[in-house]
């Protein structure tokens, strides 16, 4: 298992207000998981940030890209909960 936290899994799924949201699920040492749900604007800097083309490349990206993103964009609409 890897020593640093990493997106395991992503998803598109409806927000509370219609509107897409990606939601991601982060693996961390351990078998931690974590669940972030990002907003449309959040995910789309994502997507720069890591030039992924879609959300299956999200898989394996290390935690710190999807950090540095939150970090980015405080009041993004970002949230996180265990799962």
């Amino acid at each position: 298992m890897s020593e640093t936290p990493f997106i395991e899994a992503a998803e598109i799924a409806p927000g509370h207000d219609g509107a897409a949201e990606l939601v991601l699920f982060v693996r961390y040492p351990g078998a931690g998981r974590q669940t972030v749900t990002l907003d449309a604007d959040a995910a789309e800097v994502l997507f720069e940030h890591t030039q992924a083309g879609d959300v299956s490349a999200l898989q394996g990206v290390p935690w710190h890209h999807l950090k540095d993103v939150l970090q980015q964009r405080p009041g993004s609409g970002a949230a996180g909960g265990n799962s």
